[in-house]
């Protein structure tokens, strides 16, 4: 994972614990997250036509887009 794709799984997991959203009180939300996150690198990577393998193996912050820290009012 680069540093800011560490960050921003780092915020996601604090505030929905925070938050206390269901799912996240166990490891079940937390793999769910990263599960996410893969399938979103994948598609990423499906539009390169010679992924690296530096790019095969890194999750970057954009890979964690859809599951962004929820707004609180």
């Amino acid at each position: 994972m680069t540093e800011s794709a560490k960050y921003m799984a780092g915020r996601i997991i604090t505030e929905k614990v925070r938050l206390d959203l269901i799912g996240f009180g166990n490891g079940r939300g937390v793999r769910n997250l990263f599960e996410n996150a893969i399938s979103t690198q994948a598609n990423r990577l499906s539009t390169l036509l010679s992924p690296t393998d530096e790019e095969l193996c890194t999750l970057i912050d954009g890979d964690f887009i859809d599951m962004k820290v929820p707004q609180t009012i």
